[in-house]
């Protein structure tokens, strides 16, 4: 009788082994997906696509790292010799970052838009980033409403230092308003939390 009962209990706790584990599985797959260790990195020179990052960091709880001029332009650069450089696919100096990559799953990288293609700065961040097997999310921010050159310029820099772009997604700037801007970028942000 104490061999039935105990063969009759092991039955019930397999049987609800059964029934439970895929639930459990599915609890343990979310919890190790929440797990994952983002950085927003991003270059912004008028602010729109620092908004914009800090609030996509802000919904997906992610660190944020901004990428700095070794010296600040002037409009005048910007929008000449900047325009210039981005729309070759150039890059300028940059403040030396000390971010160790390594550290993270999961990297978003955003630039404005400056005559089509990404700033020159984060192209400068993208050639010395240590984006091999990297999840990569690329994104823009623009005044007009062209944004596939510039993904595509920031999609083939990432491939090119072996990351892997996921995802991406423009957000609208030009003429309008920061709650708008704040409201595009946090829809934009749900589909990564």
């Amino acid at each position: 009788m104490k061999k039935i009962l105990t063969q009759v209990v092991l039955l019930l706790l397999l049987a609800g082994t059964m029934v439970y584990a895929p639930q459990l599985l599915n609890g343990a797959v979310k919890k190790e997906i929440n797990k994952m260790k983002t950085l927003v990195v991003y270059y912004s020179y008028t602010g729109n696509t620092e908004l914009v990052a800090k609030t996509v960091a802000s919904e997906i709880s992610a660190d944020v790292l901004k990428v700095e001029d070794a010296e600040k332009p002037g409009k005048l650069k910007v929008y000449f010799s900047g325009s210039f450089a981005a729309k070759r696919g150039r890059s300028w100096p940059i403040k030396t970052i000390n971010v160790l990559l390594k550290d993270y799953d999961r990297i978003f990288i955003g630039a404005p838009v400056w005559a089509g293609k990404a700033a020159p700065e984060i192209n400068a961040y993208i050639e010395q980033a240590e984006l091999k097997g990297k999840a990569v999310v690329v994104f823009v921010t623009m005044g007009g409403s062209k944004s596939d050159e510039a993904i595509q310029s920031l999609t083939a820099k990432v491939e090119a230092r072996e990351g892997k772009v996921v995802s991406s997604f423009s957000v609208k700037t030009g003429g309008t308003k920061k709650d708008e801007i704040v409201t595009k970028a946090k829809e934009a942000a749900r589909q990564y939390k």
